[in-house]
């Protein structure tokens, strides 16, 4: 039996759950403690986080560090999300918590963070895949972002991130919130506006039986007023009818919230409600997982205590993440995001076989360079596919600048880097004669 100790550093609140994970493979949450700390309210608003949240985040942590002393936890893992992850002061914020606490904080990815949250839904087993088969959305729904990703017949199909969360829905719209008595109306425009190319992109012509709510707010209510973890379309739209009626104040009393937890009800209510109206879908699971679930789940999968589930790694990969080297005060930046020049750039593709085993040799080259120079390796850009002997970030404008070499050097005419989509869009509309690419697909590709 081994003790483990999830903490979850989000953009609304600080939660940790301890689990036992037995040698048999069962987990079991002994322990779940939340604390609210808006840490997401600083990032999105004023793009740092302020000394008073970090002071709140890391007396919190020494709490919680206490508590885990007490259940005589074997291993811990925290991690730290949107808020701190799009914060402009995030090794500050990480160094400190080390500094004060002991604890190192990791700084999950937008992927990273959603593939956890995967595990967690999958780990519910078969009712898992028996939903993916027919057809499912899982809506995972954070404070600063949302992520959509379309099942078919038990296969990703594609995913994409919204940067839509409860919180910054919030935020947008709090100076207009005093002002009207249809909140839900103000909200349920602003989403339509985000699903908008999401829906055009992907969701036309693709069968949906099922949506899948991964959050921490309507989940719960849910469950709690049905009794059950599974609903059909029309209860959800007299939940959200019944809820949209009434103040913050009254859902508190009524559900036994916080009035803080009340006021996110209807933002995460109406991202879902829209979802499903736009996939036809029949029924929406409310599975009620967490990030520490995943979190426990993986750790229970690294330590060989459980089998893999379903495997989500299923020769996709993930546009989500750009570095750009833009001129600010006359100097040179490298500027690093999870973020893309437009909506529809953020999207998830098939990997090619060749460009996979290729990635592979990549990560094989960069492992045995480390060996080699140890500690004379830089780490600051691990994670990345395109870096030099000693770790360091080669810049975006290298590409440029090698292209033209290799064009002169082959005596070919120069062309703009950027001109090969064209030549890629023409491979793929001609290769669609034969296998069935539509333009859609293209466009898809092509971002």
């Amino acid at each position: 039996m081994r003790v483990f100790a999830a903490i979850d550093v989000g953009s609304f609140e600080l939660a940790m759950k301890i689990f036992e994970v037995s040698s048999r493979g069962t987990i079991r949450e002994i322990d779940h403690i939340r604390k609210r700390i808006e840490l997401g309210s600083d990032t999105y608003n004023t793009g740092k986080i302020s000394n008073e949240r970090v002071n709140e985040l890391c007396n919190t942590l020494t709490e919680f560090q206490r508590i885990i002393k007490g259940y005589k936890v074997d291993d811990v893992k925290i991690y730290g999300t949107s808020a701190i992850r799009e914060t402009k002061n995030t090794q500050i914020i990480l160094e400190q918590i080390k500094l004060r606490t002991g604890f190192s904080v990791e700084v999950l990815s937008n992927s990273e963070q959603r593939f956890l949250h995967y595990k967690a839904v999958a780990s519910r087993g078969e009712k898992f895949e028996e939903l993916i088969c027919r057809g499912a959305a899982i809506v995972d729904i954070g404070g600063g972002s949302i992520q959509v990703s379309l099942f078919d017949e038990g296969h990703l199909k594609t995913t994409q991130n919204i940067r839509l969360g409860i919180l910054r829905i919030r935020e947008i719209l709090s100076d207009l919130e005093a002002k009207t008595t249809d909140y839900a109306s103000l909200v349920s425009e602003l989403v339509d506006n985000h699903y908008y190319y999401f829906n055009e992109l992907h969701m036309t012509g693709t069968k949906i039986e099922n949506v899948i709510v991964v959050d921490d707010y309507i989940s719960y209510i849910i469950q709690k007023v049905y009794g059950k973890d599974i609903i059909t379309t029309a209860e959800l739209k007299n939940f959200i009818k019944e809820v949209r009626s009434e103040k913050p104040s009254e859902i508190s009393k009524k559900y036994g919230l916080s009035n803080e937890y009340a006021s996110l009800l209807i933002p995460s209510a109406v991202l879902v409600r829209k979802l499903v109206k736009l996939s036809g879908a029949d029924n929406i699971w409310v599975p009620g997982v967490s990030l520490a679930d995943g979190m426990v789940f993986d750790y229970a999968q690294s330590e060989k205590l459980i089998r893999n589930t379903h495997d989500f790694e299923n020769d996709v990969f993930y546009i989500n993440h750009t570095v750009t080297t833009p001129r600010i005060d006359g100097k040179l930046k490298i500027v690093a995001k999870d973020r893309a020049k437009t909506k529809s750039s953020l999207r998830a593709l098939p990997l090619d076989a060749g460009v996979k085993k290729r990635l592979l040799e990549i990560k094989e080259r960069q492992e045995a360079y480390q060996r080699k120079f140890k500690r004379s390796y830089s780490k600051e850009w691990a994670g990345y596919v395109m870096v030099d002997e000693l770790g360091g970030l080669i810049l975006p404008n290298y590409i440029t600048s090698a292209f033209k070499h290799l064009l002169k050097k082959n005596e070919l005419r120069e062309i703009r880097f950027h001109d090969l989509r064209h030549t890629c869009a023409s491979l793929l509309l001609n290769k669609g004669k034969t296998n069935g690419v539509t333009l859609k697909d293209i466009q898809v590709w092509l971002g």
